[in-house]
């Protein structure tokens, strides 16, 4: 489980999992926010992970102005290890 103070992200936004193939893969949960893979929207269904996509979660909220993020997304870079055999 990951906990993140951040209020653009829902309670239970996204999972994450690795397979025992040494996948891994993240869907969003009906998040009010949406979950991203590089750019692309992620649905209910799993998407699998590779090394470099960026993942982003919540959206940034700005100011009355549109021009200060107040909020902003989670974002991460995946850096896939190898399987150890």
């Amino acid at each position: 489980n990951g906990i993140f103070e951040n209020c653009t992200m829902s309670r239970k936004h996204a999972i994450l999992w690795a397979d025992d193939a040494g996948s891994v893969w993240v869907q969003d949960t009906d998040s009010s926010n949406g979950t991203r893979v590089n750019g692309n929207k992620v649905w209910s269904a799993p998407h699998r992970l590779r090394d470099g996509d960026v993942l982003e979660m919540g959206t940034n909220i700005v100011d009355a102005d549109g021009e200060i993020i107040v909020h902003p997304q989670i974002s991460a870079r995946v850096h896939l290890l190898p399987k150890e055999e």
